[in-house]
C-alpha cells in the first residue's frame, strides 16, 4: 500500500469502517452479518489489513479489542459503542481514545 499522507477525514472514514465491523461482529441482530464481520476481522485477509493500515490501526490490536468486546455483556458493549459514537460525532471520530484496548499503531 502507498504510505502517502492521508487527511483526517480519510482516516476517519476507515476508522468508521472498522467500528462498523466491530459493531456488526459483536451486536448485529442478523446472524449472517455477525458471521461475515467475525470472518472479516479474525480470518487474516489482505482487505482487513489494508483498512487497518488506512485507519492507522494495528490489525492485531483490533482483533484483541473485538475479543474483549465479545466477552462483555450486551449492555457493556452498547455503553462502549454509544460512548465512541458520541465522542466521534464531536471530535472527528476519535475512536483510538475510546476503546479499552488501544488499537492504534
Amino acid at each position: 500500500m502507498n504510505q502517502g499522507v492521508r487527511s483526517k477525514s480519510e482516516v476517519a472514514l476507515w476508522e468508521t469502517v472498522i467500528l462498523t465491523g466491530l459493531r456488526d461482529a459483536v451486536s448485529s441482530p442478523k446472524r449472517s452479518l455477525r458471521m461475515d464481520a467475525l470472518d472479516w476481522i479474525f480470518n487474516d485477509n489482505q482487505d482487513f489489513r489494508d483498512i487497518c493500515f488506512l485507519a492507522r490501526y494495528d490489525p492485531e490490536k483490533v482483533r484483541l479489542t473485538a475479543t474483549a468486546l465479545l466477552g462483555m455483556s450486551p449492555a457493556k458493549q452498547d455503553y462502549h459503542f454509544k460512548k465512541i459514537r458520541k465522542k466521534s460525532m464531536r471530535h472527528n471520530i476519535q475512536l483510538k481514545k475510546e476503546f479499552a484496548l488501544e488499537i492504534n499503531m
